[in-house]
């Protein structure tokens, strides 16, 4: 079960599940778990912290975990695993749009919105998420629909400005190159 508040811990125990996907505020794309409410949530080290203190459950914390540093963290405040998502977006294996690909490497910020689907969901901050950002409607799936054409426009011509860009909050350190490469560097700092 995909969690990203900790009082949906008793109904993952309830439900009999194995463990828990702890997703951290950081986290790029959408946001996991049965509800949106749009509302900032507790980073990825203080979830995993508050769940593990509720729960005997495995816990796997996902969300701005870049590099060794970032998962010895997260697995001293109590997970079991980490995954690790934007740190493998610009790989070669990656399926990321090119236009994807190069904006993840800018020093963007980035902005929790529904601008682009009616889900919550980190992206980096563009003109299109400073302009629809703030009045974006939790429409899911509607708003998914009503963009995918501009969406697909953008891609197809290379416009970071109307491509749903989701990241996590330490995109930028992302590297390129071989994901083995990439997975391989985590684990061989991480001591």
């Amino acid at each position: 079960m995909s969690l990203k508040d900790p009082t949906d811990v008793p109904q993952a125990e309830e439900l009999g599940f194995d463990l828990i996907v702890a997703q951290g505020w950081e986290a790029g794309g959408h946001r996991g778990g049965p509800g949106d409410t749009g509302e900032t949530q507790l980073h990825t080290v203080n979830l995993v912290r508050v769940i593990r203190s509720r729960a005997g459950l495995l816990i796997v914390a996902a969300g701005g975990i870049m590099d060794a540093d970032d998962a010895r963290e997260v697995l001293a405040a109590g997970a079991d695993a980490v995954a690790c998502g934007s740190a493998f977006l610009r790989t070669t294996e990656a399926g990321t749009a090119d236009v994807h690909k190069e904006a993840l490497g800018s020093p963007a910020g980035t902005v929790v919105t529904r601008c682009f689907t009616g889900r919550s969901a980190r992206a980096l901050t563009t003109a299109w998420t400073e302009r629809h950002c703030e009045g974006a409607p939790a429409a899911y799936p509607q708003v998914h629909f009503a963009t995918a054409p501009l969406r697909a426009h953008g891609k197809a011509t290379g416009n970071p400005e109307r491509v749903h860009l989701w990241a996590g909050a330490g995109h930028a350190r992302a590297r390129t190159g071989p994901a083995a490469a990439v997975a391989r560097g985590i684990l061989e700092h991480l001591g």
